[in-house]
């Protein structure tokens, strides 16, 4: 009889402890409050123990929740979020909610905060949504030339950023604009970075231009980019605050600038895109 108690009793505690697994992340505490101020600033922020946003929408909140996770996450394109009401676009809320237990670090700590705001937007704006594979616009990043030679802003790059960019998941590095392993763009329209896949010089286009960008140019290993365009009416880049004026920008097209500077072009046709489609949304319950 002791040995089937025993039994028993391993066996409740293996069911306890697979219940706690399997039980969602949540915060302990959050508050959500609409933000009615006229002020153009918007923050979101992972410090600590903590998820905190300032003047920010809910698409803006959904793409944050399913964005690739990192030190700061990767939050969604506009077009990778489908459906929902207008107002997701333009109500703005301040949300700041707290974690329990032990504070895990690194991109594993960002990646826990993000499944428990996915879970915070489910409770509090009984949202629900789902993945589905659309055939939207797309860019396809080919090479512009028949004989693929390289433009002159786009060159062969020997530096090895693999050992830098895992270092960077775990630890927060300051930023040199001349560092290889960085890359990034300017509200002006001039993007560079010193060791780009093909990979990721899409993935730049497509933040530009809110769309998929598909790398079709056949091209392997890491290169140093340099490429500038005029960025007036570029859905990726966000028009200056009220009130500031910025000089005109400089350059052609950003698809002029791509097939001049780089040899390759940026062709518009359709194919497949995962997107999240929302099937229901509610405004919240005030706190």
């Amino acid at each position: 009889m002791a040995r089937i108690v025993l039994v028993l009793g391993m066996a409740v505690a293996m069911s306890i402890g697979q219940e706690r697994e399997q039980k969602p992340l949540a915060f302990e505490a959050a508050s959500i409050k609409p933000n009615t101020s006229t002020s153009p600033g918007r923050r979101i922020g992972v410090p600590g123990g903590r998820f905190v946003a300032s003047n920010v929408t809910l698409k803006e909140l959904i793409a944050t929740a399913h964005g690739q996770p990192g030190l700061i996450p990767q939050a969604l394109l506009n077009y990778q979020i489908s459906g929902g009401p207008n107002w997701i676009d333009s109500d703005r809320f301040n949300v700041d909610a707290t974690a329990a237990g032990d504070v895990v670090r690194g991109s594993e700590g960002t990646r826990r905060k993000q499944l428990m705001l996915q879970a915070l937007l489910a409770q509090r704006f009984n949202l629900a949504m789902h993945h589905e594979t659309k055939q939207m616009p797309v860019y396809a990043l080919v090479m512009a030339r028949r004989d693929k030679q390289l433009g002159p802003k786009l060159r062969r790059s020997d530096v090895d950023c693999a050992p830098v960019l895992a270092a960077r998941r775990t630890t927060n590095p300051p930023y040199f604009a001349d560092d290889p392993c960085s890359s990034g763009v300017s509200i002006m329209g001039l993007l560079k970075g010193g060791s780009m896949t093909m990979s990721d010089l899409s993935v730049w286009f497509s933040k530009l231009l809110d769309r998929a960008v598909f790398d079709r140019t056949g091209l392997s290993g890491a290169f140093s980019v340099e490429v500038q365009f005029s960025s007036d009416g570029l859905p990726g880049l966000p028009p200056p605050p009220p009130g500031v004026a910025f000089p005109p920008s400089q350059g052609p097209s950003i698809f002029v600038a791509v097939q001049e500077e780089l040899g390759l072009k940026l062709e518009s046709t359709k194919g497949p895109v995962d997107v999240l489609v929302i099937d229901r949304v509610e405004k919240p319950t005030p706190d």
